[in-house]
């Protein structure tokens, strides 16, 4: 009788140890949740991938209908969250650090869509000109002066049409090389544009 009485003891100091530590452990964790909404409109954007990386790798979670996201149970510490390249939305990126006096924090993301450059290079007799490079600048600084950096570039077809995705929405110079002649234009793009060159 003894011998079980101790082994029913232990077996009930154990068990209280175990529920303190799993206690402490849940109000350690933060749980970080927010909406995405779109830049242009402010509607809410659904079913669009969220990373978290830090003190842990959660697994990515998916915004809502309403355009709610929701990570649950995150230790604290610095993380950076960022949005998935997806459906013509450019990633956006979110560094933040989770207090672990505050179980829940809220951190709103806004996406913005990105922006899409198309269109002709024709020569003098507007017949199209194929095989034309042509490669899209931003106006920028390296040591202190302007320079015009490059961002990307895209061949004509055959019909000498162009077209250059994954833009961010802004103003550009548009640099056409159909070798040897190189033509610099300058033209904007908001949304998506379209555009001919004439040589």
């Amino acid at each position: 009788m003894k011998t079980v009485l101790i082994l029913a003891l232990t077996l009930g100091t154990v068990d209280l140890v175990a529920q303190t530590t799993t206690n402490q452990s849940k109000t350690l964790t933060v749980s970080l949740e927010g909406t995405v909404t779109e830049a242009a409109t402010g509607l809410p954007v659904p079913n669009l991938q969220i990373n978290a990386k830090g003190a842990a790798n959660p697994p990515p979670v998916l915004t809502d209908a309403k355009g709610h996201y929701i990570f649950p149970g995150l230790p604290p510490g610095h993380w950076m969250m960022y949005t998935q390249r997806a459906r013509g939305y450019l990633t956006t990126i979110k560094r933040l650090t989770l207090s672990p006096g505050k179980p829940g924090q809220s951190i709103d993301v806004v996406v913005e869509k990105a922006a899409v450059l198309a269109g002709r290079v024709i020569d003098r007799d507007k017949d199209p000109v194929a095989g034309a490079m042509v490669s899209v600048r931003a106006e920028g600084f390296r040591n202190g002066r302007p320079v015009l950096e490059s961002f990307h570039s895209a061949s004509t077809n055959d019909l000498g049409e162009y077209r250059i995705s994954n833009l961010l929405p802004g103003r550009y110079y548009v640099e056409v090389d159909p070798k040897p002649v190189t033509v610099l234009k300058r033209t904007k793009t908001a949304r998506s544009r379209s555009q001919s060159l004439r040589m």
